[in-house]
């Protein structure tokens, strides 16, 4: 974990004018590149962006590896599928991140995004992975809130990240 927050702290410190692909994109673009290396471990990775055109946002790698990293603790805890859908009407971008794994548990729910918060130390996690990707999120003007998907009747059916940012915030012009 310690040499994975180096690599992380490494791609974060190069600097954005080093090349002009990293100036700016659209959203659709931003998430989709940041969660594609996820879509191929057999879980259905879906983007579903609102109608008209998205929002130019600067292709922050804070950003992106925040994004990165939620979508793939959805899809290690997915049974079949994840659905980001996007949408940037009205006064905010929000990037919303759901799976359809068992939900988080009330007492991880609580803390989630503190560090050391983790359900897999028996696989070596240190619960560090979500406390860098809520602050470096949180760093570029998101909001994010951990919640579970309930279908009626109460019953959990998945867990959802949704990150917020005031339209205008993070916009690349």
């Amino acid at each position: 974990q310690s040499e994975r927050c180096r690599d992380i702290l490494a791609e974060l410190s190069r600097s954005p004018d080093e090349d002009e692909t990293f100036r700016s994109t659209n959203l659709t673009g931003l998430v989709e590149a940041a969660v594609e290396p996820y879509g191929q471990y057999g879980i259905e990775l879906e983007v579903i962006a609102a109608d008209g055109t998205p929002p130019t946002v600067p292709r922050s790698p804070e950003v992106m590896h925040g994004l990165a990293n939620i979508t793939e603790n959805a899809v290690d805890f997915a049974e079949e599928k994840v659905q980001i859908f996007l949408e940037w009407s009205g006064p905010e971008i929000t990037v919303r991140i759901e799976d359809d794994g068992p939900g988080i548990p009330d007492d991880v729910l609580r803390s989630l995004g503190e560090p050391y918060m983790t359900t897999r130390r028996e696989s070596g996690g240190m619960g560090l992975g979500v406390f860098i990707a809520t602050t470096l999120l949180e760093r570029s003007g998101a909001r994010v809130e951990y919640t579970n998907r309930r279908r009626l009747g109460g019953r959990i059916v998945g867990a959802a990240v949704v990150i917020r940012w005031p339209n205008g915030m993070i916009e690349g012009n």
